[in-house]
């Protein structure tokens, strides 16, 4: 099974997570990400940060307003659908 397409509702509207030939397309707002499905873990980390702070918000300091495990599990979500 292949997931081509999520949709999660966000703090600053719906965050759309869909499949490309080389990986991800993570769209929300005016903000398009693009995430290879050969990038390193450093850049998976950034783009689940960048993420979660669509969907949960951000805190005063500019940080996502949720915990590690929540973003852990946006960036599975990601890789999912990248196909990692």
């Amino acid at each position: 099974m292949t997931i081509r397409q999520i949709t999660i509702k966000g703090e600053r509207g719906d965050v759309e997570i869909r499949d490309a030939d080389y990986g991800a397309q993570i769209l929300f707002g005016e903000t398009c990400l693009e995430l290879s499905r050969h990038s390193g873990d450093d850049e998976r980390w950034a783009a689940a940060m960048a993420t979660a702070k669509a969907i949960y918000g951000s805190d005063r300091h500019g940080r996502p307003r949720c915990t590690n495990s929540e973003i852990h599990a946006v960036r599975l979500e990601i890789e999912r659908v990248a196909g990692c």
